[in-house]
């Protein structure tokens, strides 16, 4: 999801949620906003297209810092994402997930 993608969910949901919330009740806007806020993170922090991504910039970014710090890393993944064994695919998804999860839990939002 795009940045411009992001933002116009974003704002669809405050929306949605300063409707629901009925009469203009300027004490409760941030708690609203917050509240839609988390709520979009937690969609957008679970999906399938966002593990991958991050898959995809965690690869690079450590077959990068390998090749910068003068160590190898394995024969087998040091190519392209797309081209990398599933088993080590695997690997990187479950770190990710991780990741996402303490991501979530730091944030107080659910999946």
């Amino acid at each position: 999801m795009t940045a411009p993608d992001f933002r116009e969910a974003l704002a669809g949901v405050a929306h949605d949620a300063l409707v629901a919330r009925g009469p203009w009740r300027p004490e409760a806007l941030a708690e609203d906003v917050a509240d839609a806020v988390l709520a979009l993170l937690a969609e957008r922090l679970g999906g399938d297209e966002v593990r991958e991504a991050l898959c995809i910039v965690m690869h690079d970014a450590y077959e990068a810092e390998a090749v910068r710090n003068g160590w190898e890393t394995q024969e087998r993944s040091r190519k392209p994402w797309a081209d990398v064994p599933e088993a080590n695919k695997a690997t990187m998804r479950a770190a990710v997930d991780a990741a996402l999860a303490a991501i979530r839990d730091h944030l107080g939002v659910q999946r």
